[in-house]
């Protein structure tokens, strides 16, 4: 696994700015917070939207997901594939899915991907299954007609203090590959 350092000599600045990140992160991940329990998997087809994003030495991460009410609840199913990436990026996916959010007509139904299956890269993942959660969100009839939207904040990763080891994560239109 890869261990990302500090810089060596940090001025109170980037303290600063660290710790607000750090506590600004916090918040996020508590405002997000609902209890979420595995309920099976889905077949991925149509009814998943893609999201996703890119790291900056390239290759990237595609999410597939979708969202349906089963008594009252909201459930989210997903899966996620890697393309073309380097053992670097890789191994930071993780932390990535961690960050990121499902949203429904703009209320978030989950924070955190990690529960999500990833499944083999192809053009066309139609089949492949998904895991499914019981977000703790009650539906709405609003969400019906909302498909799934994954966020993934911008981050960035660094390892020594050379800028050429700085990789940073970008949302960005992924192609389609359910077909």
């Amino acid at each position: 696994m890869m261990r990302m350092q500090r810089l060596s000599n940090p001025s109170k600045a980037a303290i600063s700015a660290r710790t607000f990140l750090v506590l600004c992160a916090a918040g996020l991940a508590l405002v997000g917070c609902a209890t979420v329990t595995s309920v099976g998997t889905d077949p991925i087809d149509s009814r998943y939207s893609v999201g996703g994003g890119e790291w900056s030495s390239g290759g990237g991460i595609t999410i597939a997901a979708r969202a349906f009410e089963r008594n009252g609840v909201t459930v989210i199913c997903g899966a996620w594939t890697m393309d073309r990436q380097s053992v670097m990026t890789s191994e930071l996916n993780d932390a990535v899915l961690e960050a990121g959010s499902v949203f429904l007509d703009g209320d978030r139904a989950v924070q955190n991907l990690s529960f999500m299956r990833l499944v083999r890269y192809s053009d066309n993942i139609a089949g492949e299954q998904a895991n499914c959660v019981a977000a703790g969100l009650p539906w709405k009839a609003d969400y019906d007609a909302a498909p799934a939207r994954v966020r993934i904040p911008r981050m960035a990763f660094a390892q020594g203090d050379l800028p050429e080891n700085f990789l940073v994560f970008r949302e960005t239109p992924r192609a389609e590959i359910i077909r």
